[in-house]
């Protein structure tokens, strides 16, 4: 059994191959230049933040299957904007089953809770605290026949919802659905063919509730050409209808890109690559739906990360991520404003460094910057900040 004392965001804890169980505590210190994203030129608020939490785990295989679940809880206190004072969670379970045949799958279900800071409205900032709870679950099955074939198929749901009720109408629920064929070649080669029906529902969005519908046509790669080197590729045709917003309806085409390379044996990267829209997106590895800000129509984003293993005991992080954002008033015109559409960018960079001098005992800090520019000139969709933020925290482990 192990007691761990760790700071700052959330973190996935597992037992070693002797005790399968974690059981901890956390604490971190940040601080934020610009706590609300507050335009360029406008008298900026700073703020610095206490984070003290507890962490649970477990990781234990039994027969053909393996659980796997995790419970993590922050306390947040703020220095001067005690209004955001929150408590924020995730609790998370997975279950890898197989049957002696030819059948197998995962199970997931996950509950979070945090502290949701609203940006994109210059107009009316919004201030007071706003927890954003989503629950989630999902299953994905596979039947593997005597070829190199697999079929496969699942089901994920989820729903968002805000606690302030300036932000109700933001409330989603969805619902999706997949089948496909998978070809694999040993682990060096997989390629999917598969579709995926989305269904939900915004509940109060206004007068009445916008429901909409997404359907995508799949095709995905897995490759892995040698041991250093891992490439997952998706790339869909998209079709997409909303029942008020008709603004939103589309037929596109969405897609992801991810590439991790272990370069030398203290150097890693890893590469994120997306276009999706808010609603009905996914990502690789799991059975759940993603959730995006409602008030963006698509998105392009692009995420890199190298790790450089210094020392035994030191680890250097540098993360850099750039995202462009189509966007919509749709959820604040609120009867008064015009219907418009905007977009922007925004930068993201941060450098890390952990320390760990013994086994039971870690150190770690980050620096981190964001910046955000608008492209034409609708201000009154989104706008132009920037903001730094810093952090650091402890770890201790008792095993």
């Amino acid at each position: 059994m192990a007691l761990v004392l760790a700071g700052g965001t959330a973190t996935a804890f597992a037992g070693d191959e002797s005790d399968p169980y974690v059981f901890g505590f956390s604490q971190a210190v940040s601080a934020e230049n610009n706590l609300f994203r507050v335009p360029d030129g406008e008298v900026r608020s700073r703020d610095a933040i206490s984070s003290t939490g507890l962490r649970a785990a477990i990781d234990q295989p039994f027969g053909r299957q393996h659980f796997t679940a995790g419970l993590e809880a922050n306390v947040n206190r703020y220095k001067n904007n005690t209004q955001l004072n929150n408590t924020d969670h995730r609790l998370s379970a997975r279950l890898d089953w197989s049957t002696i045949e030819r059948v197998s799958g995962e199970l997931t279900a996950e509950q979070r809770s945090s502290l949701y800071r609203y940006d994109l409205d210059s107009q009316n900032r919004f201030t007071g605290k706003n927890q954003l709870r989503t629950t989630g679950a999902g299953l994905q099955v596979r039947v593997g026949v005597v070829t190199a074939w697999t079929l496969e198929g699942g089901w994920a749901g989820n729903q968002s919802r805000y606690s302030a009720d300036e932000f109700s109408n933001r409330d989603v629920r969805q619902q999706t659905v997949n089948a496909g064929v998978r070809w694999a070649d040993a682990d060096a080669l997989s390629v999917r063919v598969g579709g995926r029906h989305t269904e939900g529902r915004f509940p109060n969005f206004g007068i009445e509730p916008d429901e909409f519908r997404r359907n995508d046509v799949d095709l995905s790669l897995l490759a892995k050409p040698n041991g250093l080197s891992t490439l997952n590729a998706r790339v869909s045709v998209t079709r997409e209808t909303h029942s008020v917003q008709s603004q939103r309806d589309e037929n596109t085409w969405t897609g992801a890109l991810g590439w991790n390379w272990q370069a030398t044996g203290k150097l890693n990267f890893d590469t994120q690559l997306s276009r999706d829209s808010s609603v009905g997106s996914s990502t690789f590895g799991t059975a759940l739906n993603e959730i995006d800000s409602s008030d963006t129509r698509v998105s392009h984003s692009l995420q890199l990360k190298a790790r450089w293993d210094a020392t035994a005991k030191i680890q250097l992080t540098a993360q850099g991520g750039y995202t462009r954002r189509k966007l919509d008033n749709a959820f604040i015109v609120n009867g008064v404003t015009a219907p418009a559409e905007g977009e922007d960018r925004t930068a993201t960079y941060g450098l890390g460094i952990a320390w760990q001098p013994l086994r039971s005992l870690q150190f770690a800090c980050n620096v981190a910057r964001e910046h955000r520019q608008i492209v034409g000139d609708n201000i009154t969709i989104t706008y132009p900040y920037s903001a730094t933020s810093a952090s650091c925290s402890g770890q201790v482990s008792i095993r």
